[in-house]
């Protein structure tokens, strides 16, 4: 995979090549000072990943981005954004025009220059390998397939017996996760969603503190929903939707006869905080079948544990189709292994949960 350093920091530069360098999948084909020169090389056809600063003299990352999707480059970027509001607010901008992922620039200020390239280790590399397994995947692309009602195992006579009828009513809430790719997937999702949807949505997209504000925001002004990031003690409202703020574990608690949202600093479950497994248990504890669950693109597998609890309690589970995944991680057990109710494209899952609510489709 031929990877192009964009930063006009040489000290970062450095830096990024010496986490990228060493693994034997990637050849680093040169740095790149500003985004014109970056949209040089993009030109030429020689890049494959791109590792993206947002602040950059002459043309910065976005102008690099819109040039990408202007001229259809197939090619990914992933982000390295300041931890700053201002950082967060651009590196929602860029992940709707394509990014295809963003981590948030390590300071090193516990440790200097080692405790940097560690982290960035940690979250840089897995993310320029799955992004470059993704322009693989778009430069041999099949078409999207259609939805498809996952075919059920066979299970002996007396689990059939056991199992809990899938709940027939409308859901009392909707659970949703979200990763790599989660925010132009949401973005889709909840547009596609009714003002009077007669459930609320809680979603858990994973980001660091600050960036789920300016998601929220983003979304906020696109939706005929209301979107807004969580605070400890919202209660839960049909047709709003609360984001997960980043840092914080999200679950659904009842108090005083009413259902609300309490924000904690319980430990991160799968190396996620906030987490969709944590979200999900909440859901199973509060309304059982009652709760309709959501799974989208992303890497790793937080979620399949919250979803087989709340499966097995009889609730429905939506899953996005591996096609249109940026990446196929969360929803791949559930999809191959037959437990999701329905595998779907992205662009019919707000159709889908609008329906599950009892809800009109949104044009």
């Amino acid at each position: 995979m031929r990877v192009l350093i964009v930063e006009d920091s040489a000290v970062q530069r450095k830096m990024v090549r010496a986490v990228l360098e060493p693994d034997p999948r990637i050849e680093i084909v040169g740095g790149a000072s500003n985004g014109e020169l970056a949209v040089a090389r993009l030109a030429a056809g020689e890049i494959d990943v791109l590792t993206l600063d947002l602040e950059m003299p002459v043309l910065d990352g976005i102008g690099v981005l819109e040039y990408m999707r202007a001229n259809r480059c197939v090619a990914g970027a992933v982000v390295l954004s300041a931890l700053s509001r201002e950082g967060a607010r651009k590196s929602i901008e860029a992940m709707m025009l394509g990014a295809f992922d963003f981590i948030a620039k390590p300071t090193g200020s516990d440790g200097g220059p080692e405790a940097v390239v560690e982290e960035l280790r940690k979250t840089l590399l897995p993310r320029v390998i799955a992004c470059a397994e993704h322009v693989q995947h778009l430069r041999g692309a099949a078409p999207i397939s259609p939805a498809v009602v996952a075919p059920r195992p066979a299970l002996p006579a007396r689990a059939i017996a056991e199992a809990p009828e899938k709940t027939l009513g409308k859901p009392e809430m909707v659970v949703l996760g979200s990763s790599t790719g989660g925010p132009q997937a949401l973005e889709s999702v909840l547009s596609s969603l009714p003002a009077d949807l007669t459930c609320p949505v809680l979603v858990v997209q994973h980001m660091p503190p600050m960036f789920t504000k300016s998601l929220a925001e983003s979304l906020d002004r696109k939706c005929a929903v209301h979107v807004a990031e969580a605070t400890d003690g919202d209660t839960l409202r049909a047709g709003e939707v609360l984001i997960a703020p980043g840092g914080f574990q999200m679950r659904v608690v009842e108090r005083a006869g009413k259902r609300v949202v309490e924000m904690t600093e319980d430990p991160p479950i799968k190396s996620c905080r906030p987490s969709v497994d944590y979200l999900f248990r909440s859901a199973a504890r509060v309304c059982g079948g009652r709760a309709l669950a959501v799974i989208l693109t992303g890497m790793g597998e937080d979620g399949t544990d919250g979803a087989r609890l709340l499966t097995g309690r009889g609730a429905r589970l939506l899953v996005q189709d591996r096609a249109t995944c940026v990446v196929f991680g969360m929803p791949r057990i559930p999809a191959e292994e037959g437990w999701a109710d329905e595998i779907l494209p992205l662009e019919e899952i707000g159709a889908a949960i609008a329906r599950h609510c009892g809800n009109r489709v949104r044009a």
